[in-house]
């Protein structure tokens, strides 16, 4: 564990935010916060490999220009979402930013509890950080 959160429970995470997108996209609604919070993603390899092969074949067939509804929370008082409009491409790209964050988090938790790991150095960076650092080797 790295500060009480599993490295397990950062791919869970980051899958279940894509699967929450695959579900959206066929509702025509997305809601991130209607997570299962499964433990066997987080625990069982193949379970998660599984799933992501789902995901790549969602990405891969659907229509990315689909206009769709994001729903969201940010009132721990209250059930009340509020709604707006978004479409697939756009959250792919919210999504490709959410992974990243989180694989930077995984690549401080594999550092810290397995440290013989080596990840490829642009493991967990933003495309525009490794052209960043890219330009000052040069």
């Amino acid at each position: 564990a790295f500060k009480g959160i599993t490295i397990g429970q950062h791919f869970r995470h980051s899958i279940e935010f894509l699967q929450c997108l695959k579900i959206g996209y066929k509702r025509g609604v997305i809601n991130y916060d209607d997570r299962k919070r499964s433990k066997e993603l987080e625990t069982n390899k193949d379970i998660l490999l599984a799933n992501i092969d789902k995901i790549k074949s969602f990405l891969q067939e659907c229509d990315i220009t689909t206009s769709l509804e994001l729903c969201v929370n940010y009132d721990p008082q209250s059930d009340e979402q509020i709604c707006m409009g978004t479409n697939l491409e756009r959250e792919i790209a919210y999504n490709i930013e959410h992974l990243i964050h989180h694989m930077a988090l995984v690549k401080i938790g594999i550092r810290e509890v397995c440290p013989n790991v080596i990840l490829p150095p642009e493991f967990g960076l933003a495309i525009s950080t490794i052209k960043y650092q890219n330009s000052l080797k040069q």
